[in-house]
């Protein structure tokens, strides 16, 4: 019995072993594929920049970035998408989206928050590796969220599309190097 276990123990380590060695190997990313749904406004065949996400080691999403401005800006249409390596539910995704636009924009209010809160719930669904979110920008216009091309819904508080996009753009993002290949910063 117990020469038994020990083996069931050993073989689970191995196995645990080579996960991890495999989740450190280095990622070799693919170009990032145009979102169908922003042809009609962004013309880039290219993302503006691209890099992933990484949990605890292992990639969590893919990100890029497509704008036709020279540079990067809040005055200009722009999409983020994010394909998804791992599988998440959606209420992971509106809480860690929440806590971060709480790190970014620390001075909106906790009523504010819950409102986005319950406005993001209906819209972000559980995802699965290979789905692909995509946030579509246009000044003065509501945000509008996609999955794998479908349209999910918009935000259309005035005020959330800044601190939602400063997760990922803003200096004060928790994932500087994520933000520094969007935007194509030397440092």
């Amino acid at each position: 019995m117990w020469c038994r276990s020990n083996l069931r123990m050993r073989e689970g380590l191995r196995a645990g072993l080579f996960a991890l060695a495999l989740s450190c190997l280095p990622v070799v990313a693919q170009a990032a594929v145009k979102p169908s749904e922003i042809s009609p406004i962004i013309k880039a065949e290219a993302a503006y920049g691209e890099g992933t996400l990484f949990w605890l080691f292992i990639p969590a999403y893919d990100a890029a970035l497509w704008t036709d401005a020279r540079s990067w800006s809040m005055a200009e249409p722009f999409a983020l998408s994010l394909q998804y390596r791992m599988d998440f539910s959606a209420d992971m995704i509106v809480s860690r989206t929440m806590n971060e636009v709480r790190h970014v924009a620390p001075g909106i209010p906790e009523a504010k928050l819950q409102r986005w809160r319950t406005m993001l719930a209906p819209l972000f669904p559980d995802v699965k590796a290979g789905d692909t979110i995509t946030a579509f920008y246009q000044p003065g216009k509501p945000t509008r969220f996609f999955l794998n091309g479908r349209l999910l819904g918009e935000a259309k508080d005035p005020g959330f599309s800044e601190p939602f996009f400063s997760i990922w753009l803003s200096p004060g993002t928790s994932e500087k190097r994520l933000r520094r290949k969007l935007l194509r910063l030397k440092s």
